[in-house]
């Protein structure tokens, strides 16, 4: 979100914007990205805030907010194992 926003961390300009979008395409057609390694850079938030906040929180729903962080990609690329899911490798 840092490069379309015009404020820092925590993006309040944008949350208009992303509900214009989810509300124009759907959230199922929105995929987030963390833009790594530019999100690392001293005046943006970091990794770690990257998508936390007011602007995935309120704006979206705890369905929408799914879909962009995980679901769209997982439609286009397969899942993949939960966090919490036991490793597979020795």
């Amino acid at each position: 979100p840092f490069r379309n926003s015009k404020e820092g961390w925590p993006y309040d300009d944008l949350r208009a914007r992303l509900a214009e979008l989810i509300a124009a395409v759907g959230a199922h057609r929105v995929m987030a990205g963390s833009d790594y390694p530019f999100v690392r850079q001293p005046e943006n938030c970091g990794y770690e805030h990257a998508f936390e906040g007011p602007l995935w929180t309120e704006v979206l729903t705890t369905e929408e907010r799914n879909m962009v962080m995980r679901g769209t990609a997982e439609s286009l690329f397969g899942e993949w194992p939960s966090p919490d899911a036991p490793s597979s490798s020795p």
